[in-house]
């Protein structure tokens, strides 16, 4: 999928969804053999919904959520596959709100956050923990500034941006989470011109395209 062929993506992880199965319905309890099915429908989800098709990868993601739940179960301990739910729903409310289902959307990514808070306040100094706080964030307030919801929407990305500054200044050359810090400063100042607040919206665009063009100079290198 990074390399622009979601078509090509998609023939690899078909080819692949065949063996997973396989080996899973031979040792059904298997947790990595389990954990590899998933995998390969969350790739078969993306790719379906990279080509506009999100009925099909909300299919997909929809049954890799149930394995990762069960999975899950199997082995509590492992907090990576707590990880691995919330990003699920996440992926569930992309493709249901691409399917205009923004109620089913919301409700994925408000649990995908309740995760993503947990494991974050059990690990505070784990970064992808907070990362992931951040977009679960992001996406509830996208939502909510599409419902009309501007108090809401100005509330949720000002927290994740307040994550993304403390992740951004952790790594100045982290550019994932120089990319998130910019975007948020995006969000947060369209509300803020649309709020009548210029100067500050003036302020977050224009931090915002500092970072980008530093992005774009390290890019270059």
């Amino acid at each position: 999928l990074r390399s622009g062929d979601p078509a090509g993506a998609l023939t690899a992880f078909e080819s692949s969804l065949t063996i997973a199965r396989n080996l899973t319905a031979n040792d059904p309890n298997n947790v990595k053999f389990q954990h590899d099915l998933s995998l390969n429908l969350e790739g078969i989800g993306n790719a379906k919904l990279t080509m506009s098709d999100p009925a099909r990868a909300l299919s997909n993601h929809e049954e890799s959520l149930l394995i990762r739940r069960r999975v899950s179960k199997l082995d509590p301990s492992r907090k990576e596959y707590r990880y691995d739910i919330s990003t699920s729903l996440m992926q569930i409310g992309q493709a249901r709100l691409s399917m205009g289902n923004v109620a089913g959307a919301l409700a994925a990514y408000e649990e995908s956050l309740a995760i993503s808070r947990a494991l974050a306040a059990e690990d505070t100094g784990n970064s992808k923990w907070q990362a992931n706080v951040a977009s679960s964030i992001n996406l509830i307030g996208d939502i909510k500034e599409r419902s009309g919801d501007e108090v809401g929407a100005r509330s949720a990305h000002e927290e994740a941006l307040s994550i993304s500054r403390k992740l951004a200044a952790m790594d100045a050359k982290n550019q994932d989470w120089q990319r998130d810090l910019a975007l948020s400063l995006s969000r947060l100042g369209n509300i803020r011109e649309r709020a009548g607040d210029l100067a500050a919206a003036l302020a977050a665009h224009e931090e915002a395209l500092s970072i980008s063009r530093k992005l774009a100079a390290m890019d270059a290198k």
